[in-house]
């Protein structure tokens, strides 16, 4: 195995990584998010990523420009992703509501601030509605109390998209009882969860 990512040679440079991670870098500086002039930046999470990655390269697997294109091409995405992901807050077009302003909103969720009797009807309400669910979907419920769809989905031993539709049963079993809404309430069927 080669000690380091840099000095392999390349048609179009005399070190393929940096040519690569320059170019890559270029190609974001100004798009997604990023500014025109933090190519310097992106250039150096992209090497930091690839040193930190170096160690996992074999050689006998194959060719070390396929290897740093690929975890500088992850790299490139995870950065897009992190950078789409900060700015989704700053790009509202939308006024705050007046409960917003005048700060009426609980600060956890933007959800209004509820008594707590109004809390402990919704709740005994909730335990309702979950008292009448199949097992499958009484046991979703449980478990979404505590974790992500895909966390419960691996905690099942089923696949997400399992889990999803289970999930659109579980709230058109809410919009019934009048919490929520679904678009496909109509098409609701009973005997689906026998």
């Amino acid at each position: 195995m080669p000690s380091s990512p840099f000095g392999h040679p390349h048609a179009l440079s005399d070190c393929y990584a940096t040519w690569y991670i320059s170019k890559k870098a270029d190609e974001l500086a100004g798009t997604s998010g990023f500014a025109p002039d933090e190519a310097d930046d992106i250039s150096q999470e992209l090497t930091l990523h690839l040193l930190e990655r170096w160690s996992s390269f074999d050689d006998a697997k194959g060719k070390v420009t396929t290897f740093i294109a690929n975890l500088v091409d992850a790299k490139v995405v995870d950065l897009v992703r992190s950078r789409q992901c900060l700015h989704c807050d700053y790009q509202r077009n939308e006024a705050l509501t007046e409960d917003a302003e005048f700060g009426l909103l609980d600060g956890i969720r933007g959800q209004p601030e509820v008594s707590d009797f109004e809390r402990i009807d919704l709740r005994i309400d909730c335990d309702d509605v979950l008292a009448g669910l199949p097992d499958d979907l009484r046991e979703l419920a449980g478990l979404l109390k505590q974790m992500t769809l895909t966390e419960a989905a691996r905690h099942l031993g089923v696949a997400t998209t399992t889990l999803s539709y289970r999930l659109s049963k579980l709230r058109r079993h809410f919009a019934a009882a009048g919490f929520g809404h679904d678009d496909n309430f109509d098409e609701f069927d009973d005997e689906e969860n026998e």
